[in-house]
């Protein structure tokens, strides 16, 4: 009976032992959890405000005049979680331009990619749109997008308004003066 009572004792306290483990091991997993939780809302909360001491210092450099050829829009959405940079230039050029402004080098650079460069002297009217916000991304304070909303070349009596997506020509129409 003595042997039997122990048994019964024995298999009670490595039934309390396993339930005990079972516990200790779901609390830590929770607290783990917990700290996870904490740990990206304050990284998220660093990122935002890097992002919007960004947006200070960014707002500083910026030209925001506006010329004869180059008109500058600048939106910040309310909480300064995003900026948006929108540059409408309408120009005359050539291919020989030798001027340093990154966007006009560019919409020159899509034009000899895809073999469209006129000859001689041209007039283009392009907009581009900068869009920079948060990242999702943990390493990168901020991240952005930009898109080619206009990009219409006119050449010799023609118009010809071109599409382009990450920088690749995607189609081309003529179209009325």
């Amino acid at each position: 009976m003595k042997s039997s009572l122990l048994k019964h004792l024995f298999k009670l306290f490595l039934l309390l032992f396993i339930l005990n483990s079972i516990f200790i091991f779901l609390t830590s997993c929770k607290q783990v959890e917990k700290t996870k939780e904490k740990k990206i809302s304050h990284n998220l909360n660093n990122k935002e405000i890097e992002f919007k001491i960004w947006l200070k210092d960014t707002l500083k450099t910026i030209k925001k005049g506006s010329s004869d050829s180059l008109k500058r829009e600048i939106k910040i959405e309310k909480d300064s979680l995003s900026l948006e940079l929108i540059k409408s230039y309408n120009l005359t050029l050539s291919k020989n331009y030798n001027g340093n402004d990154k966007e006009i080098v560019y919409a020159l650079d899509l034009l000899n990619r895809n073999n469209i460069m006129p000859q001689n002297q041209f007039h283009l009217d392009y907009t581009i749109q900068y869009y920079f916000y948060v990242s999702p991304v943990e390493q990168l304070k901020k991240d952005f997008d930009t898109e080619i909303q206009k990009f219409i070349v006119r050449y010799k009596n023609e118009n010809i308004e071109y599409k382009f997506i990450k920088g690749n020509l995607i189609s081309s129409k003529n179209i009325k003066p």
